[in-house]
């Protein structure tokens, strides 16, 4: 079972932004597209949302890993509605990261980056500087 840090509990906390949540966050590209994406160390997996993924270019969608859905249980017991993973080219400063994500819906990210990203990358978040590092980059983060 994964577990999250962050999860929808009510509707209108799904329309908050991260910077109203108050979660750290970046911006990155992804196909291009300009996002804000949320790290959290709490989440076991990374995720996307439905709604970003129907955004992107249709050859995104040739990236997927059927058979990849699993059960997520956010931090305040609500579970999550999965489906298929992705493994797409995130854009971090000056470098792209290939991982997949496990496609939600209704999430309140567009993306979440979560520990198996961390730890594939050897990333440290920095408070001290306000940055995320992860070998040869770093990128700015905001709370």
């Amino acid at each position: 079972m994964d577990v999250l840090d962050e999860g929808p509990a009510t509707s209108h906390e799904n329309s908050k932004t991260p910077s109203q949540l108050g979660v750290v966050h970046t911006r990155a590209t992804v196909y291009g597209k300009s996002v804000r994406i949320v790290i959290d160390s709490g989440s076991t997996i990374s995720l996307i949302n439905d709604q970003f993924l129907n955004r992107l270019p249709t050859n995104a969608l040739s990236t997927k890993i059927p058979g990849t859905s699993q059960r997520v249980v956010a931090a305040n017991g609500g579970e999550l509605s999965t489906g298929d993973s992705y493994h797409l080219p995130i854009r971090l400063s000056q470098r792209t990261f290939e991982h997949p994500l496990t496609l939600t819906h209704g999430f309140a990210c567009d993306i979440l980056l979560g520990n198996d990203f961390l730890l594939k990358f050897r990333a440290k978040i920095d408070y001290e500087r306000m940055e995320l590092r992860m070998e040869d980059i770093t990128a700015p983060i905001e709370l």
